[in-house]
């Protein structure tokens, strides 16, 4: 498990303290049923939370890797504020520096609760999905400044307010999967479209459903990512992660209901119509401390999978690997 950079990735948080609680029992292995993972190299529990913090709650991370560095998103609940924070982590002997404010609610659509960042890179620009009152919102930064939003949302769904939103690059188009109400869809838009959209532009979304049925194991989807990434051996794989909650047969009280995080995964075409995402049998990880929100990216010769999770009263923000 690499103990030796795990550990320093798990220190070093400034403000943001560690905290406690990882499972014993082992996690399901595998992010999706095409390449199974070695029953000995699966996805295993980190230690300690790597970005808790006693006064806000942090859920639904999005991260990119760069080099040895991370920038880290999350959706923030402090008191009754709603909205998004980015901490970013150059080195793991320096660990995450300051959770900061990215994006606060500004529009009356967003209803003053902003959730679910997704954030997408594309050269020296970067763009983040959101949604605010049951809506995507889109804003843009590039070479390292604020992130500037659209006046309007980018899309509404016409019969249910969004829940959780994830979106990746594949190629010179952006990729999206919504969940909303119980099931989930999924659109896509070039990043010229993008780039419009961002500064205002009119731009014509219709969303699809993606194929994906609620899971055996499961009895309701609770948020969505998503995962493009090439292969050693140069295809390009799909990962729809989500959170899920599991069946609940005792009164649990304050305590948080029982969830798992599972992978529907696809192999795409570099250009043309994707295939069927396959779902595998079981949850990819389970067990306490109920982890749900996941986002994974391939890191240090790994995947690193980051989830949100309850600890104490509130939520943090967990991390699972396969080394």
């Amino acid at each position: 498990m690499r103990a030796s950079w795990l550990s320093l990735l798990l220190t070093g948080c400034g403000a943001l303290s560690s905290g406690s609680g990882a499972p014993t029992n082992a996690p399901a292995s595998g992010v999706g049923p095409t390449v199974p993972f070695d029953q000995t190299a699966g996805l295993t529990w980190s230690a300690p939370f790597i970005i808790q913090d006693p006064a806000r709650a942090c859920a639904h991370p999005s991260v990119i890797a760069d080099g040895e560095a991370l920038d880290l998103w999350v959706g923030i609940v402090q008191g009754e504020a709603r909205y998004l924070g980015h901490a970013r982590l150059d080195a793991f002997d320096k660990g995450f520096g300051e959770l900061e404010d990215a994006l606060r609610p500004s529009a009356p659509w967003e209803q003053n609760a902003l959730s679910s960042p997704a954030v997408v890179r594309a050269t020296d620009e970067r763009f983040l999905f959101y949604l605010g009152g049951g809506q995507v919102g889109l804003a843009r930064a590039t070479a390292g400044g604020a992130f500037e939003r659209r006046a309007t949302p980018l899309y509404a769904d016409p019969r249910d307010p969004i829940l959780s939103i994830g979106a990746a690059l594949r190629g010179d188009r952006v990729r999206i999967v919504l969940l909303v109400g119980d099931r989930i869809d999924e659109l896509e838009l070039g990043l010229e479209e993008v780039r419009s959209a961002a500064g205002g532009g009119g731009v014509a979304l219709t969303a699809h459903p993606a194929g994906i049925t609620l899971p055996s194991w499961a009895v309701a989807f609770l948020d969505v990512s998503l995962r493009i990434e090439r292969t050693p051996a140069g295809r390009l794989r799909e990962d729809l992660l989500f959170g899920a909650a599991l069946p609940n047969p005792i009164d649990l009280g304050v305590q948080p209901i029982p969830t798992a995080v599972g992978a529907a995964t696809r192999y795409l075409p570099d250009t043309g119509d994707a295939p069927t995402f396959e779902l595998p049998a079981a949850a990819i990880l389970t067990g306490p401390p109920y982890p749900r929100g996941p986002v994974a990216t391939s890191y240090r010769g790994g995947v690193l999978l980051l989830y949100s999770a309850r600890s104490g009263p509130r939520d943090a923000i967990g991390v699972a690997l396969r080394p």
